[in-house]
């Protein structure tokens, strides 16, 4: 299984105009970034985000997952996918893929665990951002 369609990747960056106060805590801890500015009412730039690059007729295959116990008969699942220009790129050379990320993880129960896998992280995947317009391949 994989999926196939397009994938759209995003990136946050400051809005060119638009700003927010904020105010520090006063107890900042030593090591935090803005430990200088503890206590101050600061104005910062809006964090926005937006698309970065859309890969067409893609094709994504989750390539490994592992999985946590946790208590209680629940798991934590963790997979890494692979984004190749198209099918082909695939069959032609495994390794030659154009980008690879993780899915930091979704819970599961006893039930779902039970259940193929591979299929739970590939419709996992088809319902986070960028990932919409791809379909079973």
């Amino acid at each position: 299984m994989a999926l196939q369609g397009t994938h759209r990747t995003y990136r946050q960056e400051e809005h060119p105009t638009d700003t927010e106060t904020i105010t520090y805590p006063e107890d900042l801890h030593e090591d935090h970034p803005n430990y200088d500015q503890r206590g101050e009412t600061v104005e910062v730039p809006v964090i926005i985000e937006v698309e970065d690059t859309v890969y067409e007729n893609c094709y994504v295959k989750i390539v490994s997952f592992s999985v946590e116990m946790l208590q209680d008969d629940h798991y934590h699942v963790y997979y890494n996918y692979w984004v190749y220009e198209n099918e082909q790129q695939r069959l032609d050379n495994t390794w030659t893929f154009l980008y690879s990320n993780d899915v930091q993880g979704m819970y599961l129960t006893k039930d779902d665990i039970c259940t193929n896998l591979f299929d739970v992280c590939y419709n996992n995947l088809k319902d986070i951002k960028g990932f919409y317009e791809l379909t079973d391949a």
